[in-house]
């Protein structure tokens, strides 16, 4: 979640840059501009765009955020110097679910 802030800041500065002009590249305090956005979209889109979705199709966008933070955490820990017996088994069953929960949603939909 954090790398997608620092992505979504670092697009905003860039476009901003690039059309030459106050904005985009003008942001709040660093990352929390990012995590602001963030919850803006999420509380725009459950309450607007995903009324009609089934639980299934929520269940498996849940899901992918999840999995995308547990990416995360076996990247932090891959490289972070932690040494695991089981690195490649848990990165395999995260791996896995994604599948399951890209089907979810595309069935929920």
């Amino acid at each position: 979640m954090v790398f997608v802030a620092f992505f979504i800041l670092g697009e905003r500065k860039v476009l901003g840059y690039m059309q030459i002009r106050k904005g985009p590249n003008k942001v709040g305090l660093c990352l929390l501009q990012s995590f602001a956005d963030l919850m803006k979209l999420v509380i725009k889109f459950k309450f607007v765009f995903f009324q009609n979705r089934s639980w299934l199709s929520w269940w498996g966008v849940y899901l992918l955020v999840l999995l995308a933070c547990g990416y995360c955490v076996l990247f932090f820990f891959s490289f972070g110097g932690v040494s695991s017996v089981n690195f490649m088994l848990w990165f395999l069953v995260v791996t896995s679910m994604t599948g399951y929960s890209l089907l979810s949603v595309g069935w929920g939909c």
